[in-house]
């Protein structure tokens, strides 16, 4: 039996809720206050924009020939040289029925008809793109045709890549951009491939790796088993996908020796538990790292393992996910300390869309102030549960993530305050941010590169019924408008406000086993502002 005692704003009985334990990001990148000038640069707006491809401070961007990071030495592994300015590119998206594709690796959905767009963008740092045929069948032919889902082949092109092959080329003292990475395998070179899905999910042996294209890359697939207690020790195993004891890594192309992998860990091998019916210890995801120098050599390759359980279904059978994920890391990345470390642009100098929006909170020190920023970016709560982080928020594409915060029986007393209290610490997260960066390359030095966020906290007005509370915050909302400023001929998008509002909603606790809370970003963008131009040049006759 439960007993009620009504009492104003006060609801007590028999309740408590499930504490979430996943919260938004607390990695920060360090602040180098000795560096902090009390005289910041100003900004001249004749001149944004010059280096767009320049997204990192205090490192080389791959193939961006303007970066003033980038020694002689780093250009001359460049394979082509990327946009430098005089505008940021409008690319047209394209929208179909989600159905007609069976697995993206990014998606932008509508907020209007749920439609999957995309966008073409066959930028050679990004990866190797496949040549779009002169007549290509439509979506609607492709959903209908007997191959479907199958892989459709483009003439002599499929969506697959072919299995590596050993090398027939000359080797090089260094590695270039784009270049095949190699693996020695008894004295033979043969392309480093690693993992990736088939359009059915599943996991192949069939990604090739080039060098620096892209810098950083991650997928995820499937394992099937028909047979888990069979199959467990070996398809789960790590040996199954990287075997240790035979691969080494060409340190240059020309280097038929090459380095071991390096294990950050060293994982426990799977085993079958005929009790629980479990596979113990499978493979679960595969991080690795390459470490080189400006001069194209690689240094080493450390390979970071996690591993989880698996139960198997009724019939024996049985399904994981894995998740891979490469990053080229550079000496000076590895090496980096609290000064001079790398730290991520989102433009030079307007946002580019898509990538994360800056964000952060005040710091002080005597009577120097800077922005402490997240090393992630805005991560929100997200999953089933709300166990899991979503993001980071990316500018100019708006979003809406919701999950269902457990609410348990327990013997407990509770106000409708501190309930209140609890869900508007999963929304604002541990570190809630206060300050907008300006501009895609907003220095953490200079506060007034960066825009205070007005947030409006909800109301601290609560009613309870007998099983009731109300005005309880289960939503929030970033709010951020921007417009283009500079030249007409080379727009900069800048962040001009930002704002946090919170919504409430009736909360039925004593019967309620779950709750629904709500993570908004939106993006407005101002086009009444006018941007400068420079004056035409004087005519001397």
């Amino acid at each position: 039996m439960v007993w009620i005692l009504k009492q104003k704003f006060l609801l007590v009985l028999y309740f408590s809720y499930l504490i979430t334990t996943v919260t938004s990001s607390s990695q920060t990148y360090p602040i180098e206050w000795d560096r902090i000038s009390s005289t910041p640069t100003p900004t001249d707006p004749l001149s944004l924009g010059n280096c767009i491809c320049d997204l990192t401070f205090n490192l080389c961007d791959v193939n961006c020939c303007c970066d003033t990071d980038c020694e002689q030495v780093e250009k001359s592994l460049f394979s082509t040289c990327l946009p430098e300015g005089g505008g940021i590119e409008q690319k047209d998206y394209t929208c179909i029925d989600p159905s007609t594709v069976v697995k993206t690796n990014r998606v932008i959905t509508t907020l209007v008809d749920d439609q999957l767009c995309v966008i073409i963008d066959n930028n050679p740092s990004l990866g190797t793109s496949i040549v779009l045929p002169s007549n290509p069948p439509s979506f609607d032919t492709l959903a209908k045709s007997d191959s479907y889902p199958y892989p459709y082949t483009f003439e002599s092109s499929s969506f697959i890549p072919p299995l590596p092959t050993p090398s027939t080329n000359t080797p090089g003292s260094s590695y270039v951009v784009g270049e095949n990475v190699w693996t020695v395998i008894d004295s033979t070179q043969i392309p480093l491939s690693l993992l990736s899905s088939d359009p059915l999910g599943e996991c192949i042996n069939t990604n090739p790796i080039t060098f620096l294209s892209p810098k950083s890359q991650s997928t995820v697939c499937f394992l099937y088993t028909d047979n888990l207690s069979s199959s467990c020790t070996t398809k789960f195993s790590l040996s199954q996908f990287v075997d240790l004891s035979s691969l080494y890594i060409s340190t240059t192309p020309s280097d038929f020796s090459g380095i071991s992998i390096n294990l950050a860990n060293t994982p426990s091998s799977p085993s079958y538990d005929p009790v629980n019916k479990a596979c113990l210890n499978s493979i679960n995801a595969l991080q690795f790292s390459i470490i080189y120098d400006v001069t194209g050599k690689i240094l080493d390759v450390a390979l970071r393992v996690t591993t989880a359980t698996i139960y198997e279904n009724s019939d024996g059978s049985a399904s994981s996910e894995l998740s891979f994920g490469l990053d080229f890391v550079t000496e000076q990345e590895n090496n980096a300390t609290s000064f001079g470390a790398p730290r991520t642009k989102s433009g030079n100098y307007g946002y580019q869309i898509g990538l994360p929006l800056l964000v952060g909170t005040l710091a002080e020190n005597n009577y120097q102030e800077a922005v402490n920023q997240p090393v992630d970016g805005l991560m929100l709560l997200g999953g089933s549960d709300c166990s899991e982080q979503v993001g980071p928020v990316t500018f100019g594409e708006n979003l809406l993530v919701g999950c269902s915060v457990p609410i348990l029986s327990a013997n407990q007393s509770v106000v409708c305050s501190d309930l209140s209290d609890y869900f508007l610490s999963l929304l604002r997260g541990n570190n809630v941010p206060t300050y907008l960066g300006v501009y895609g390359n907003s220095d953490y030095m200079d506060i007034n590169n960066w825009v205070r966020i007005q947030e409006q906290l909800p109301p601290e007005v609560y009613s309870s019924d007998s099983i009731i509370c109300t005005g309880i915050p289960t939503s929030i909302h970033y709010q951020i408008t921007y417009a283009d400023t500079g030249i007409v001929s080379n727009p900069q998008p800048k962040i001009l406000s930002g704002s946090i509002n919170y919504s409430t909603s009736t909360n039925y606790t004593a019967i309620q086993s779950k709750t629904t809370i709500y993570f908004n970003v939106s993006f407005l963008k101002i086009t009444t502002l006018t941007t400068e131009e420079m004056p035409a040049p004087t005519h001397n006759p």
